[in-house]
């Protein structure tokens, strides 16, 4: 996230690999770094001979997502008598939509999409978080811009992936807090890297692990740091339909096990981490070490998500105009997610 063709097709293919709205999106503290080379946990009891297919859909490929691939590779899933088929969508509320389709049966998204979904009667609830402080999440301007603050972008266009996505969201937040008036210009997300170092706008909400090659390179300036500068607020929860709950909600629990499982396994093994998120995002190592540090040894050991939490994620709904969103114990599940 080098010159020439190689250095664009490879940013085209991390860009493309990665979808926003996040996202959108983290867990209880941030945890005390663990040994690596520790083998994986505890095994879980065996599985059914009857496996159940659980559809799983994400907000494109992202470092944030990998748990879910490791969790399929590995068997974390599996040893929980679960067949996890995972999709990558365009964007958080592009899966949003397949869960309201039938299309998914949880998907990762961000509380105020889903707690709009929700007073639109959609049927789905918020079970856990993997992630519950936006860490090394940006607003970013070209370097050689001539943008030094958030003041200096008044009047001016900052690239968002969606209308209603955790980068719309951010920018909000953003702008408010700044106290200036600016237009955030939807771009998808394949777009958003290029069309701030192309100038098409003033600045970018540049998520991980974009965020890292930006800095890595030198081609992009911080000027918000959403890690450091918001309280915590959930850039990605758990949410599942309240179909699978009924139906299954031995699944739906083994899946928050199966994918913590996994997490744990990452956050142990940093060598077979670095290297899968090498691949798994298409970014160099350099990257993907930073990566494992900042962002999946920060994420939630357990999934339990703080009230506060979700309070400050749906006053930033507010933000964009949700004003009738549903009370949190009408659109949050605690019982899925348990100390570990």
């Amino acid at each position: 996230m080098k010159t020439g063709l190689d250095r664009w097709a490879k940013r085209v293919s991390v860009t493309a690999a990665l979808a926003v709205v996040l996202s959108g999106c983290a867990p209880a503290a941030a945890p005390a770094a663990q040994p690596a080379g520790a083998g994986q946990p505890a095994a879980a009891p065996a599985a059914p001979a009857q496996k159940v297919t659980l559809k799983v859909g994400t907000a494109g490929r992202s470092d944030i997502t990998a748990p879910q691939a490791v969790g399929v590779e590995k068997g974390f899933f599996e040893k929980y008598g679960l067949d996890v088929k995972v999709t990558e969508y365009a964007s958080g509320s592009a899966a949003q939509e397949a869960i309201l389709g039938g299309s998914a049966d949880i998907i990762h998204y961000f509380p105020p999409g889903a707690a709009a979904a929700i007073a639109k009667g959609a049927k789905q609830k918020i079970i856990a978080t993997d992630q519950f402080r936006p860490n090394a999440w940006y607003i970013m301007t070209a370097a050689k811009s001539n943008i030094q603050a958030m003041k200096d972008l008044e009047g001016k266009k900052i690239a968002i992936t969606a209308k209603g996505s955790t980068t719309d969201y951010f920018t909000l937040w953003a702008i408010q807090n700044a106290k200036i008036k600016a237009e955030n210009l939807p771009v998808g997300f394949p777009a958003l890297y290029q069309s701030v170092l192309t100038g098409q706008v003033d600045a970018g909400v540049i998520p991980p692990p974009l965020s890292f090659q930006a800095l890595a390179t030198g081609e992009m300036r911080p000027l918000v740091d959403f890690g450091k500068e918001m309280p915590p607020n959930l850039p990605s929860v758990f949410v599942a339909s309240d179909d699978i709950i009924a139906k299954n909600p031995k699944a739906v629990e083994n899946y928050v096990k199966g994918f913590f499982d996994s997490l744990e396994y990452m956050k142990k093994n940093r060598d077979y981490t670095v290297d899968f998120l090498t691949k798994f995002s298409k970014q160099d190592k350099a990257i993907a070490e930073k990566s494992f540090e900042v962002i999946i040894m920060t994420m939630s050991d357990d999934g339990i998500i703080q009230k506060e939490w979700l309070d400050n994620s749906l006053s930033l709904g507010k933000l964009g105009g949700l004003t009738d969103l549903p009370a949190p114990d009408k659109i949050w599940d605690p019982n899925f997610a348990k100390k570990r």
